[in-house]
């Protein structure tokens, strides 16, 4: 990711309340499954530690990331432990950790398996969980994408199959951002289409929105937290987001 992105993510600006969704999607998982016991809770590619306030509310947390940028950032956080190490070589021993949270990470990676795999490892038998988030439909693929470093986005189906390919089992997915589908969809295209050449590439996270735009994307998602929080399947969206388990 760019460093110029880092400062954005860090900031919060317009951005914020997409977040705000995917944090509040975290904190349900994370009280539904965890006993009150504290567990150790990896946070892969933690960016600036923008999880750590919620994940420390359950368990002991370990905020791992390959970018030293993303390791100055996360020091602000007061994590209980960071390390600086590749997502797709885990640097842990089999079956260590309780759960593992990768919100936006394998569209990070060259080897989106790989890492699973390493996932799958590392987490404890039969308890072990896996919270996923990812960014969807290729047809979305754009300079916001280019900014970020993004390899790919998913279909749900596509993502669950390379999930449990790895030996976790999809205890539920679902689309998110549905209501905005269509608006981003345009916005992502007219951005494209008037990209200047030798332009450096930047996130939607840029953009200036008035606050009663805000206002209303936040509605929206309010709307479709409620039907996640019932794992209701949404059929479409820019996101996905679900949760895994260990199966062997």
């Amino acid at each position: 990711m760019k460093k110029e992105e880092f400062v954005q993510m860090n900031e919060g600006g317009v951005g914020g309340w997409w977040y705000d969704a995917r944090r509040t999607m975290l904190e349900k998982e994370l009280a539904s499954f965890l006993p009150e016991s504290k567990k150790k809770i990896l946070d892969l590619a933690a960016a600036c530690g923008g999880n750590f306030d919620v994940c420390s509310r359950y368990g002991k947390v370990i905020g791992l990331d390959v970018s030293w940028d993303s390791i100055e950032y996360c020091k602000q956080k007061k994590a209980t432990v960071l390390v600086q190490a590749d997502a797709e070589i885990l640097p842990f021993a089999n079956e260590s950790i309780d759960i593992v949270v990768a919100l936006d990470v394998f569209e990070h990676l060259k080897d989106d398996s790989c890492s699973m795999r390493e996932i799958q490892r590392v987490l404890k038998k039969e308890t072990g969980k896996l919270i996923f988030n990812t960014p969807a439909f290729m047809a979305l693929f754009s300079t916001h994408d280019t900014a970020f470093h993004h390899y790919r986005r998913y279909l749900s189906g596509e993502l669950k199959q390379k999930i449990e390919a790895a030996n976790l089992k999809v205890n539920f997915i679902t689309y998110w951002s549905f209501f905005i589908f269509p608006f981003v969809f345009l916005v992502r295209k007219l951005g494209d289409l008037f990209q200047q050449k030798g332009e450096p590439a930047k996130s939607d996270f840029h953009l200036k929105i008035p606050d009663f735009v805000e206002s209303i994307l936040r509605f929206l998602n309010k709307v479709e937290l409620n039907m996640i929080k019932r794992k209701i399947f949404i059929p479409f969206g820019v996101s996905v987001f679900g949760v895994a388990s260990k199966i062997d």
